[in-house]
C-alpha cells in the first residue's frame, strides 16, 4: 500500500505578518508521518541539511509561491502516470484569508499573497474541486489555519463531491469564521494535538487510526475556545503503528462462513449458536394442536438462517420429531404475486417446462378463485404432513400491490388450516417491524394466529457468538487468532439486555442487524487467512466488522468505469423499497422491469453479472406461466438489507432521490395497470388532475435520473393529450351553447318585430354576449396548450375581459400575459436545439432565424410577437404596479440579507425583510411574474429564466443602482458609478437569480438583458 504525504509549512510572507509555528508544525508532523506512518513526505519550502547527512527538513525563513503550492497539490491529488498510491495526504500550516464580501470564500495562503492587491492565494474551492477530480482512494487533508472549516462547508454543498465524502478525511482547525492559534511559538493548537494523537504507542491496538485520532484530539480539545471541525470517513485508515502484511487472496476451499447469503439446510454443519432456539421451535412444533408457527425479529438477526440450517434440516433429519424425516418441506418467499409463490412448490419438478407452466396456472386459478383451493390439494397427496415455511413474509406487504390478492392469499392459507389441521403445518418468518401491518386489516385471523403461537428471535448471547465464530473455523480445520473474537464483540455494537433465565446482567447483546455484517467480515477473513489461520491484523486490516461491508461495496463501485457507475447507482436504487413508516429494505424486480432504457443492455448485463459475482446483488429465475415462451424470468435483488444500512454511498442516493423514486414507482404502477388493461384510452385509465400535474413536474424536474420507464412516459403523454382533448372539447361545446342561445334569441327578435328599443337592446346584448365567449375561451385556454392562432385572439380578448374585471383586474390580467409567454417559449423551446438562441427571438429584433430553429417564418412571426406583446405588458404592470415597495424599502435603507444556513427551498423565507426579498416575491411569485414555476426556490431551467422580461431586469438594476448606492457611502470611491454597477449587479446575480457567475444559462440571459447599460 503506497502512501504520499505533502507537507506544508509556510513562516515567511511578503506582505502579511511573519508566523513562527507553522515550519515547527510541518517538520514534526513530517518526522511523525514518516517514522511511524511509512507515507513517503515531500516538504514545502524544503531544506536540506548539510551537517545532518542531507537531512531534508521545512525551511523556517524561505517563501513558497502560489504557483509551487498550486502544482504541489495538484500533483499530489491528480499524480501523473500509472503509480497512483493508495494514500494522499495534505498537511498545511500558515497563514488563511477569507474574502467576506461578494461570495465569502476561503483560502490558504502562499508567501506572495497581497489580498489589498485581490491576490488571496489558493482557493478552498479549488482544493473542493480537485478532490472531487481525484482518483486516490483515500485523500486526506489536515489543516491549520484561520478559516480552514470553509473547506467542509464546500464539501457539503457540492453534490458530486457529497458521494466521494465516504472516503474523505478532512481536519480543520477552526470554523469558517475563526483564526486559528499557537501555543508559545512552538506549535499550534491543532497540530500539537495532532502530533500527540499519532502516537500509536499509547495505544491498545498499537495502531492509530483516523477514528482514534478524532476521539483523542476532541478530547484534547474539548475545553479550548478554537473548536476543529473534521468529515470522518466511513471505513478505517491506519494512519501510523506497525505496518500490516497482509495474506494473500486464498478463496479456495469450503469457506464455512456464509457472508450475506443465509444458510441453507445443506450448510447444516457449519451451523452454530442457535441450537437453544432450534430447540425451541422444535418443541413448538411437538404440540398437537399446532400447525401455525410465526418467528419474528428483527432484520439481520439470523432467521433465515434458523429455519433452514436449523429447524428444516432436523426435520429431515427425523431424530428429533418421530417421522419428520417424511414431512414434505416447502421454503419460499411470497414475491410480488404470493397466490403464485404458493402455488410454485405444488408443480412437479421433474417434467417439461410447458407441463410444469400448465400445472402452475391451474393451481394458481384454484388458489385464486377458492379459498379452499389448498386444503383441496394437501388433502389429496400422499404425504403425512405438509410444512409450508414462508420466509421473508413481509413482502405480502411491501411487494404485493393488491390487496384484493392479498386477502384470498390469507384466505386461502388460513381456510387450509381449519380444515386439515393434521396434514398441514405452516411457518412465517417476518421481521418484527411489520407487525403493525398485519393488524391493519382482518386478514382471516392472521394477528391472532401470530400472538397465539409467536417465537421471537433474540440476540445471540456471548457464549453463542464465540460458538457462531469459532465452531465453524474448527470444523474446517481453521485456527482463530487469540483475541479476534474479544475485539470482533468489542466492535459490534453492543447493550445489556438482562437474562430471564438468570439472576444477573448479561453484559453483551449483539445489535440487530449484525449477523450479516459479522457473517460476511468473517468470510473476508477466511479468504485473506495465513494457511490455516484467521488472524486479528488482517481484521484491522479490513477495516472491522461495520466498516468491511462499505468498503468491499465500494471497492466494487469504484472499479466501474463513469458509465457503469451511472447504471450500478440505478440498479441499487431500483432494488430498494422505500419505507413508509418502517426502514427502507430490499425489493425485488424483474430484469425486464429495470428501468435503464437509455443504456446498452449489453453494459447493464456486465455490471450486473459483476455485482453478482461480487455478492452484492443476487439473480434467481422463477416458473411462470408462461416460462416456456421467450418471457424474461430472471429476479434482482439486493443481498442483504444491511448494505442499504450501511453503505453511506448509497444512504446519500436514496435520501437525494427519494421523492422522485416515491413519484416514479405511483406512475409505474398505474402505467402497468395501464399496459395490462389493454392500453385503453378510457379516462378512467389515465392520470387526471393532480396525479397529471405531479407525473409532469416529474418529467421536467427528475427525467435525467432515468428512473422512469417508455412505457410510463407514453403512459403520461396519452394522459396529457386526452386531458387536452377535454379541455378543446369542453370549449368546443361551449361556443356550441352560445352560438345555439344567439339564434334562439334571434328567432324570438324576429317574431315580435323589430323596433328601435329592440335594436338597441340586440347590440347591447350581443357586446355583452361576445365579452361572455371571449371570457370563456380565455379561462378555457390559461389552462391548455395553444396554437398560434389561438394565442392572437386570447391577447386580443385580454383587454376587453379586464375592461369587465373591478378587484381582480390586476391579477387576472397578469396571470393571462403570464400564460401567453409561457406557452410561446414553450412551443419556441420545442423547436430549438440550442436552448440560448431562444432570448435572440425574444429579445432582439433579428430578420434571420438561427439556422437550429426548425419553424416557419409566419409561425415564428406570431410565436415571437406574442412572446414580446406579453412580455411588455406584464413588465408595464409590474413596474406601474408592484415595484414602488422595493423602491421605497432602498430609500429608507433597509436592504435586507439572506439568512444564515437559508436553503433556497426556503424561498422567500430564505431573505430577512426588506428590497431583497421583495424583489425574489415580484420576480419569482405570481403576485409579479411567477418565473419559479416548479416552486422551488430558484430559477433552473431556460423556460424558468427567459419568463423574466428584459425590460424588468433593466428597470430593478437601474433601481437597485440609484438607490442602492448609498452603500459605498464610506468608500473613497463611492462616486464612481461602475463600482456601484459591478457591487449592486452582484449582489442581485448571486443573491436573487442563483449567482449567474456560476450558472452560465442565467449569466447569459442577465448579459443579453443588461448590454445596453
Amino acid at each position: 500500500m503506497s502512501r504520499d504525504a505533502l507537507i506544508i509549512g509556510i513562516n515567511t510572507y511578503e506582505y502579511l505578518s511573519p508566523l513562527y509555528a507553522p515550519a515547527k508544525d510541518a517538520e514534526g508532523i513530517a518526522q511523525v508521518l514518516q517514522n511511524d506512518g511509512n507515507f513517503r513526505i515531500k516538504r514545502l519550502p524544503e531544506f536540506i541539511d548539510p551537517f545532518i547527512a542531507n537531512k531534508r527538513k521545512i525551511a523556517s525563513q524561505k517563501k513558497i509561491n502560489l504557483e509551487q503550492l498550486d502544482k504541489a497539490i495538484s500533483q499530489l491529488f491528480k499524480p501523473e502516470g500509472k503509480n497512483i498510491p493508495d494514500t494522499a495526504l495534505l498537511y498545511y500550516s500558515g497563514h488563511g484569508l477569507r474574502k467576506n464580501w461578494g461570495i465569502n470564500e476561503a483560502y490558504i495562503a502562499s508567501s506572495d499573497v497581497n489580498p489589498s492587491k485581490g491576490f488571496w492565494g489558493y482557493s478552498l474551492q479549488t482544493l473542493q474541486r480537485l478532490l472531487h477530480e481525484s482518483p486516490i482512494k483515500q485523500p486526506i487533508v489536515w489543516l491549520d489555519c484561520c478559516y480552514s472549516g470553509g473547506l467542509l462547508n464546500f464539501i457539503d454543498i457540492e453534490p458530486g463531491v457529497r458521494e466521494k465524502r465516504s472516503s474523505l478525511f478532512l481536519l480543520a482547525s477552526s470554523r469558517e469564521f475563526e483564526i486559528s492559534e499557537e501555543i508559545d511559538r512552538s506549535h499550534s493548537v491543532l497540530t500539537n494535538a495532532i502530533i500527540n494523537g499519532l502516537n500509536y504507542r499509547n495505544s491498545i491496538r498499537k495502531v492509530v487510526t483516523n477514528d482514534s485520532l478524532i476521539e483523542y484530539i476532541n478530547r484534547e480539545l474539548k475545553e479550548t475556545p478554537q473548536q476543529p471541525m473534521w468529515l470522518n470517513p466511513n471505513h478505517e485508515i491506519i494512519l501510523t503503528g506497525s505496518e500490516i502484511n497482509i495474506a494473500e487472496v486464498n478463496p479456495i476451499g469450503k469457506c464455512p462462513y456464509k457472508g450475506l447469503q443465509h444458510f441453507k439446510i445443506s450448510d447444516a454443519e457449519y451451523f452454530y449458536g442457535r441450537e437453544k432456539l432450534t430447540d425451541e421451535l422444535l418443541s413448538k412444533i411437538k404440540k398437537k394442536d399446532i400447525n401455525f408457527l410465526a418467528i419474528i425479529g428483527p432484520s439481520g438477526c439470523g432467521k433465515s438462517s434458523v429455519v433452514r440450517a436449523g429447524l428444516a434440516y432436523q426435520l429431515q433429519k427425523g431424530t428429533k420429531i418421530s417421522g419428520s424425516e417424511n414431512w414434505k418441506i416447502h421454503i419460499f418467499t411470497p414475491g410480488y404475486h404470493p397466490l403464485k409463490s404458493l402455488a410454485l412448490p405444488f408443480v412437479d419438478k421433474r417434467i417439461s417446462d410447458i407441463d410444469r407452466a400448465f400445472q402452475l396456472s391451474k393451481a394458481e386459478n384454484l388458489f385464486s378463485n377458492n379459498s379452499e383451493g389448498l386444503s383441496r390439494i394437501i388433502s389429496i397427496s400422499n404425504t403425512v404432513k405438509t410444512v409450508l415455511i414462508i420466509d421473508q413474509f413481509e413482502e405480502v406487504f411491501t411487494l404485493c400491490e393488491s390487496e384484493q390478492e392479498r386477502k384470498k392469499y390469507f384466505s386461502c392459507l388460513f381456510s387450509a388450516l381449519e380444515y386439515i389441521k393434521d396434514k398441514l403445518l405452516i411457518i412465517i418468518v417476518m421481521r418484527a417491524d411489520f407487525l403493525g401491518k398485519c393488524t391493519e386489516q382482518n386478514y382471516s385471523g392472521l394477528i391472532d394466529g401470530i400472538q397465539n403461537n409467536l417465537v421471537s428471535v433474540k440476540p445471540l448471547t456471548m457464549k453463542e457468538l464465540e460458538e457462531a465464530i469459532g465452531k465453524p473455523a474448527e470444523k474446517a480445520g481453521l485456527r482463530i487468532d487469540e483475541g479476534l473474537v474479544v475485539q470482533i464483540t468489542s466492535d459490534l455494537n453492543t447493550r445489556p439486555f438482562i437474562d430471564k433465565n438468570s439472576d444477573y446482567i448479561n453484559n453483551f447483546g449483539l445489535e440487530s442487524g449484525s449477523l450479516p455484517l459479522l457473517e460476511y467480515t468473517l468470510e473476508l477473513l477466511w479468504k485473506h487467512r495465513k494457511s490455516n489461520r484467521i488472524t486479528l491484523e488482517n481484521y484491522v486490516y479490513l477495516g472491522g466488522v461495520k466498516k468491511a461491508l462499505e468498503n468491499r461495496a465500494e471497492e466494487v463501485y469504484e472499479s466501474f468505469s463513469t458509465e457503469e457507475k451511472k447504471i450500478a447507482k440505478l440498479i441499487f436504487l431500483a432494488l430498494t423499497q422505500l419505507g413508509e413508516g418502517t426502514s427502507d429494505t430490499r425489493r425485488s424486480i424483474y430484469k425486464h422491469e429495470l428501468v435503464i432504457y437509455q443504456k446498452s443492455e449489453k453494459l447493464v448485463d456486465s455490471v450486473i453479472q459483476t455485482l453478482v459475482s461480487e455478492r452484492l446483488i443476487v439473480s434467481d429465475t422463477i416458473l411462470e406461466k408462461d416460462s416456456y415462451k421467450t418471457k424474461d424470468n430472471v429476479v434482482l435483488n439486493i443481498v442483504h438489507e444491511a448494505l442499504i444500512r450501511y453503505w453511506f454511498r448509497l444512504q446519500i442516493w436514496i435520501n437525494d432521490h427519494r421523492d422522485a423514486i416515491k413519484i416514479a414507482r405511483k406512475i409505474e404502477y398505474s402505467a402497468m395497470e395501464w399496459k395490462s388493461g389493454g392500453r385503453k384510452k378510457d379516462i378512467s385509465w389515465l392520470l387526471q388532475g393532480n396525479k397529471l400535474i405531479e407525473a409532469e413536474n416529474f418529467i421536467e424536474k427528475y427525467n435525467d435520473l432515468e428512473i422512469i420507464s417508455k412505457v410510463g412516459k407514453e403512459y403520461i403523454k396519452l394522459s396529457q393529450q386526452k386531458q387536452n382533448q377535454i379541455k378543446k372539447e369542453a370549449v368546443e361545446r361551449k361556443l356550441r351553447e352560445i352560438q345555439q342561445e344567439k339564434k334562439v334569441y334571434r328567432n324570438k327578435i324576429i317574431a315580435i318585430g323589430v323596433s328601435l328599443a329592440s335594436l338597441i337592446f340586440i347590440i347591447s346584448f350581443a357586446l355583452w354576449n361576445s365579452y361572455q365567449l371571449k371570457l370563456s375561451i380565455i379561462h378555457s385556454w390559461v389552462l391548455g396548450n395553444e396554437t398560434p392562432v389561438q394565442l392572437e385572439v386570447l391577447t386580443t380578448t385580454i383587454e376587453q375581459a379586464n375592461q369587465h374585471e373591478e378587484d381582480g383586474k390586476l391579477n387576472i390580467a397578469m396571470a393571462y400575459y403570464r400564460r401567453v409567454r409561457i406557452s410561446t417559449v414553450t412551443t419556441l423551446l420545442d423547436k430549438i436545439q440550442n436552448d440560448s438562441e431562444i432570448w435572440k427571438l425574444l429579445d432582439y429584433k433579428q430578420n434571420q432565424l438561427p439556422n437550429s430553429l426548425k419553424i416557419d417564418n409566419n409561425e415564428k412571426r406570431q410565436l415571437v410577437s406574442l412572446a414580446k406583446y406579453s412580455d411588455n405588458k406584464l413588465a408595464k404592470l409590474v413596474i406601474q404596479n408592484r415595484i414602488k415597495a422595493i423602491k421605497k424599502d432602498l430609500k429608507n435603507k433597509k436592504y435586507g440579507e439572506v439568512k444564515i444556513n437559508a436553503e433556497f427551498s426556503d424561498e422567500e423565507n430564505q431573505y430577512t425583510e426588506g428590497a431583497l426579498k421583495k424583489t425574489y416575491i415580484i420576480l419569482y411569485k405570481n403576485i409579479g411574474i411567477g418565473a419559479d414555476l416548479n416552486n422551488n426556490g430558484r430559477l433552473e431551467n431556460t423556460l424558468e429564466i427567459s419568463l423574466i422580461p428584459c425590460r424588468l431586469i433593466k428597470e430593478i438594476e437601474k433601481l437597485w443602482n440609484e438607490e442602492g448606492c448609498v452603500w459605498l457611502e464610506d468608500d473613497p470611491d463611492s462616486s464612481v458609478s461602475k463600482q456601484c454597477n459591478a457591487l449592486n449587479r452582484k449582489t442581485l446575480g448571486s443573491q436573487i437569480f442563483g449567482d449567474p457567475n456560476s450558472d452560465y444559462l442565467i449569466k447569459d440571459r442577465i448579459n443579453l438583458c443588461l448590454k445596453e447599460l
